[in-house]
């Protein structure tokens, strides 16, 4: 398995929902870094959590490794992966969450909600290439 240091994206899903949160006028899923402590899922689980509130989530795959990011989104400062994950558990479908955590979001207050994945949602102000590669990831998860 490849080392995980860098930074990620956490596609949530809720059926055919997709868990947003609003950050500066525009839709975003969660994402951060692993702690060099953490193991991927922990990590990856906590960073959900910090952003969101959400919990009781099961990781179903990764959905582009750091190269195909690269691809898709242009080189960053850190590498980067996306992985899909699962809510099992019913909730509201919109809320406000205050960042936990000690990231630079701490303390900042999130809206948080339930998007339709059919509508296509603008992810950081624009069409999401993983979000076609994400629905085929719902119809086997």
């Amino acid at each position: 398995m490849p080392s995980f240091a860098g930074a990620w994206s956490r596609y949530v899903t809720r059926g055919r929902e997709l868990l947003v949160f609003e950050h500066g006028g525009v839709l975003e899923v969660p994402g951060g870094r692993i702690d060099h402590d953490e193991t991927l899922e922990k990590g990856l689980l906590r960073e959900i959590e910090e952003e969101t509130g959400v919990t009781e989530l099961r990781i179903v795959c990764e959905l582009a490794d750091a190269d195909e990011v690269d691809r898709l989104y242009g080189v960053h400062a850190h590498r980067s992966w996306a992985f899909h994950a699962v809510a099992d558990r019913e909730g509201p479908d919109a809320w406000d969450h205050h960042v936990t955590g000690t990231g630079m979001d701490a303390g900042m207050v999130f809206r948080c909600s339930w998007v339709p994945l059919d509508e296509r949602p603008l992810l950081w102000g624009k069409p999401d290439p993983l979000v076609e590669r994400l629905l085929v990831s719902i119809t086997g998860a």
